[in-house]
């Protein structure tokens, strides 16, 4: 591990100061010690946690406005860095007016860093049975097509982590729906 690179750095091993794997258990009670120990050791990285709720209220915020407006207006919406021009007035002295233009951040300070996230599978199709469709990848196994299901993250810092069990996600399935995906108990509504 130590010649690959991880989330954009390196990972350099130092014998002085290397951290060796341990098992943390939740809900046990010492987890305040666990998770002030965590914090320090993910620093200065970062853990993303699924903001499902975040999606949600932006979409009924957005519809209150537009009743059109849809659950991709606002994952588009909460992708992108939206900013909006203010022109301001001044009278000079002279009495000439003076506008200014100020281009200003629609996301709220503190909101934390959004990105559009793939969280699973969404059935196309009904099961099919082994072998009947060509070219799949294993002939012994059920098929079924699926496309992509996105919701929104947040890359939040480890020292804003109240528990540990924010940190977690686990695969959820629900085979009449057709859905598959992952998900994260921080904000589940």
């Amino acid at each position: 591990a130590s010649t690959m690179r991880f989330a954009g750095g390196s990972i350099i091993h130092d014998a002085n100061n290397w951290h060796l794997p341990e098992l943390l258990t939740i809900g046990d009670q010492g987890e305040g010690q666990h998770i002030a120990r965590l914090k320090r050791s993910l620093l200065p990285g970062f853990a993303l946690l699924g903001r499902d709720d975040l999606l949600i209220s932006h979409t009924q915020a957005l519809q209150a406005d537009d009743p059109q407006a849809t659950a991709l207006d606002a994952w588009l919406d909460l992708s992108r860095f939206n900013r909006h021009c203010v022109v301001t007035q001044a009278e000079q002295p002279n009495g000439d007016i003076k506008e200014t233009i100020d281009w200003q951040s629609t996301r709220e300070p503190g909101s934390g860093w959004l990105v559009p996230i793939p969280v699973g599978y969404s059935a196309l199709s009904a099961f099919y049975e082994p072998g009947e469709v060509q070219n799949a990848r294993d002939p012994d196994v059920s098929f079924r097509f699926v496309e992509s299901l996105y919701s929104i993250g947040e890359w939040r810092s480890p020292h804003r982590l109240e528990s540990l069990s924010e940190l977690l996600w686990h695969a959820t399935t629900d085979h009449q729906a057709g859905i598959y995906r992952c998900v994260n108990n921080n904000f589940i509504s």
